[in-house]
């Protein structure tokens, strides 16, 4: 089924879109501030004894503003503002609030998302994690231009035996 060209669905250049290895590397630089703030509040519920659930409860909302809301900004996280890269919609604006949740969900519920998403990298054409797949969503450099707009289409995959169906853009648009 194809939609319709519409003004908000931009249409990307391929050399805006990063390799797998500079995926990593930010999954790495993330990885690792949450690694460290994991750390942190175990030391901090150690040295203050009995309240260890409220300090877990604090870090549950750290990685949930830093890994959904921080990406929903100009900002983006540390991994993002390293690499110089963006979380970006169809529409070529910032991905909101709800499509990160959707992004940090499929880490969270799919337990070989990690492979998964090297999968998914390596098998699109859009360089998309399932994660990005799910959401509607690209990492692009933050300083993309528009190259004209473009239809989509929607596909389905099968993988594992379940079917998924995702919004693929069309190679072809209008400058």
């Amino acid at each position: 089924m194809n939609t319709t060209p519409d003004a908000k669905n931009i249409l990307f250049k391929e050399s805006d879109f990063h390799f797998l290895s500079l995926r990593w590397l930010i999954r790495l630089i993330d990885g690792s501030v949450l690694f460290v703030s994991y750390c942190i509040s175990i030391i901090i519920s150690l040295i203050f004894e009995g309240f260890g659930t409220p300090i877990m409860t604090a870090w549950i909302v750290f990685v949930f503003v830093y890994m959904v809301g921080l990406k929903s900004t100009r900002f983006g996280t540390l991994g993002y503002l390293i690499t110089k890269v963006k979380v970006v919609g169809i529409d070529g604006k910032p991905a909101s609030l709800y499509k990160n949740l959707l992004r940090l969900t499929a880490w969270v519920f799919f337990p070989f998302s990690v492979f998964w998403d090297l999968f998914w990298m390596i098998k699109s054409g859009r360089r998309q994690t399932f994660s990005d797949r799910i959401s509607e969503t690209y990492v692009v450099n933050k300083n993309f231009e528009s190259h004209g707009t473009c239809s989509f289409n929607y596909t389905n995959e099968f993988f594992n035996g379940m079917t998924f169906t995702f919004i693929d853009m069309n190679d072809k648009g209008t400058p």
